[in-house]
């Protein structure tokens, strides 16, 4: 639901707002890296870079084949 949620606030630009839901997906799964890949894309298109960069390197540290983290 948070993701799917999140996905629909991104797509309108509402980009805080999509950064919440994710983040609420994410305590509920906190294993799912796909969150984090999302989450990741969210802070880019917010332009919080360091965060961006953050979440990407998380992924690529539990999963260094994910291609979308890089």
């Amino acid at each position: 639901y948070w993701s799917e949620l999140a996905t629909v606030d991104y797509q309108s630009s509402d980009y805080s707002n999509a950064l919440k839901s994710i983040n609420e997906a994410i305590k509920l799964d906190a294993e799912n890296l796909e969150f984090y890949n999302e989450r990741g894309s969210y802070y880019l298109a917010n332009k919080e870079y360091d965060k961006a960069l953050e979440d990407c390197n998380k992924v690529i540290k539990m999963d260094s084949e994910n291609l979308r983290a890089y």
